[in-house]
């Protein structure tokens, strides 16, 4: 809202918009005038009160697509300034999240505090504002040893970025908590929907209500058991309800019928289509003779079950467990395939897939 038309220009030169094109974007936010209205109400009249035009020197018209596009471009450089204080950094729109990591929590508290300064050097230079009091620092640590808390940040357990509620032992338990509650209102409306409509328009409720919430981060939040079991819970509730089943009435049968995946099943969708996407190390890749396994991927050795639980990883297990002539499929044309074996599958955890293949 604040940036300085002059520096703006000059960061737009240094990304290679020079001359007329540069002037362009120049004469997009110069002369422009503001004036502040003020309304008054008494004895049931309403008054209004406008002030003289002051000309804008400062700052992008609010409400405007080149407004954000300015800012991003503004703030390119970010990344590869707070790189110099062994500091990473996710950016999205005006929300900036600065990631570090250290096995030792006294050089974690150090470079922590390191990275912060860097970042308000850079505002300060760049002519911008850091709100502190939206600052928050949370720790993520699998061990009792809790580092330093950087002075006059606010400390936190957890935190909501990019729609994923983020704990600091990443139990995931109060993000499961968060979208249980949204998918029963969403079977709430589903339920009201069926009443007025078709099924398919329920179902159609369904996929926008109930499991857009369950697939957003499902290769991340789902790796545990009971995080599954209790939104399977959920969801069987939506299904019963889509196929006019009684609360103790199985419904799976009713998955299939629907043609809808449970949980677990769409987690290792999820899964392997996210791997078959990395382009990772086969059997095949490794010598040049045909063998009946050579489209199975090459597990990386690991220390820890912690390991076991990244995506990529869980992934590459699933895909091996496949059949071969679903193993061989790569990208869109493994998509359909794979969600039509699952749903003959309809299991209600992963053990039961590792046994149905």
């Amino acid at each position: 809202d604040c940036l300085g038309h002059d520096l703006i220009s000059e960061k737009l030169k240094t990304l290679g918009i020079r001359g007329k094109e540069n002037m362009w974007f120049i004469s997009y936010l110069q002369g422009r005038s503001q004036v502040v209205e003020v309304q008054d109400t008494k004895s049931g009249l309403t008054s209004s009160y406008i002030s003289t035009q002051k000309p804008l020197t400062r700052g992008v018209p609010q409400g405007s697509v080149l407004g954000p596009i300015l800012f991003i471009l503004f703030t390119n450089d970010f990344p590869a300034f707070i790189e110099n204080y062994s500091t990473d950094c996710i950016m999205y729109a005006d929300d900036t999240t600065l990631l570090v990591k250290n096995d030792s929590t006294e050089e974690l508290s150090t470079n922590s505090l390191t990275a912060l300064q860097g970042a308000v050097k850079y505002s300060v230079s760049n002519d911008l504002a850091l709100n502190t009091e939206k600052t928050t620092q949370v720790h993520f640590s699998k061990k009792k040893g809790i580092p330093a808390d950087v002075p006059d940040i606010t400390v936190l357990n957890q935190v909501k970025f990019l729609g994923l509620t983020l704990d600091s032992g990443l139990s995931w338990t109060e993000h499961v908590n968060t979208i249980s509650n949204k998918i029963c209102t969403g079977i709430y409306v589903m339920k009201r929907i069926k009443t007025v409509c078709t099924q398919a328009a329920a179902k159609a409720a369904y996929y926008a209500l109930v499991e857009s919430h369950i697939r957003y981060g499902l290769i991340i939040w789902g790796t545990s058991n009971g995080n599954l079991n209790k939104i399977l819970i959920l969801q069987k509730r939506a299904i019963r309800s889509l196929a006019n089943l009684e609360s103790q009435q199985s419904c799976r049968e009713a998955f299939q019928t629907l043609g809808i995946l449970t949980v677990p099943a769409l987690y290792i969708y999820e899964s392997i289509i996210h791997v078959s996407r990395l382009n990772l190390q086969t059997l095949g890749d490794v010598h040049n003779y045909p063998t009946r396994h050579a489209s199975r991927y090459i597990l990386p050795q690991h220390r820890t079950a912690l390991f076991e639980k990244k995506p990529s990883y869980t992934g590459r297990k699933f895909r091996n467990l496949l059949p071969e002539n679903l193993q061989s499929l790569t990208g869109n044309a493994l998509k359909e395939p794979l969600k039509n074996f699952l749903l003959k599958k309809t299991i209600y955890n992963i053990e039961e897939f590792k046994e149905a293949v």
